[in-house]
């Protein structure tokens, strides 16, 4: 007589583990959205430059490293997620944005300050496509000169040299989504992405000092020394007016006794 067993098995369902904190930060994460690129060290910045935080003494941080473990201590999750991508002694920003401009530095620049509108630049500017077709080139003889804010090279160059430094050099990669018609560039029909590759010869700063266009400054020439006129500080200007409604100032500033 022929036995048969019964050779199914019968299984518990198993527990299903918890999503950690981390895991549904992470589902939030859009495709594509996180890159991580060469940039400069020590500082989370945004992508308009501006500090948010550091751990370098020179940029106000208390001058050593922070000490975190990855998937126990509580950090930024572009920081969580790039971080693990890094090799020891590797120095990298991690951007978080769409992705549509990324920097990659080739010569670091002088200085902390970075052009914005509607600073006059001059820079030596070359562009090719995504294939290595060169299409534009500004290397030779005087560089380009543009003035912030209008609309004179592509949205998504400007964004880029909009973090640069006096003589920085960076290639600066730009989706079509930020190439914008220009004087520059005026024709962009085809483009899915262009690099552009920027040598920033030089900025100067110009401020609508009342924001109504009444009182323009242009700096001549920059000062030796980081402070304005404060509170109790005596400043000697010299004045010459050059015609037109324009006036040149020079201007010594020192504390008062």
């Amino acid at each position: 007589m022929a036995i048969e067993e019964d050779t199914g098995q019968s299984y518990l369902p198993s527990k299903k583990k918890s999503e950690s904190e981390d895991d549904k930060r992470r589902k939030k994460i859009v495709p594509g959205s996180l890159m991580k690129a060469l940039m400069r060290p020590g500082v989370v910045r945004t992508l308009d430059g501006v500090f948010v935080d550091s751990t370098r003494s020179e940029y106000g941080g208390k001058g050593f490293p922070i000490r975190n473990v990855l998937g126990k201590s509580k950090m930024i999750l572009g920081l969580l997620e790039g971080i693990p991508t890094m090799l020891k002694g590797e120095v990298a920003m991690v951007v978080c944005d769409d992705l549509g401009v990324l920097k990659k530095v080739i010569d670091e620049g002088q200085g902390w300050e970075s052009p914005r509108e509607p600073y006059e630049v001059k820079a030596w500017i070359s562009a090719k496509t995504a294939d290595g077709k060169l299409i534009l080139s500004h290397t030779e003889g005087e560089p380009y000169f543009f003035t912030f804010g209008k609309s004179e090279v592509p949205k998504g160059l400007e964004l880029g040299v909009g973090t640069m430094a006096r003589k920085e050099k960076a290639v600066i990669y730009v989706t079509k989504q930020y190439l914008t018609p220009s004087t520059l560039l005026p024709e962009i029909e085809g483009y899915e992405e262009i690099h552009f590759e920027v040598e920033l010869v030089r900025f100067i700063q110009v401020r609508d000092v009342l924001g109504d266009g009444r009182l323009i400054k242009r700096r001549l020439q920059d000062g030796k020394d980081p402070g304005c006129v404060a509170a109790r500080m005596m400043a000697i200007f010299s004045v010459r007016e050059s015609g037109e409604g324009t006036i040149n100032l020079n201007a010594n500033i020192a504390p008062t006794i």
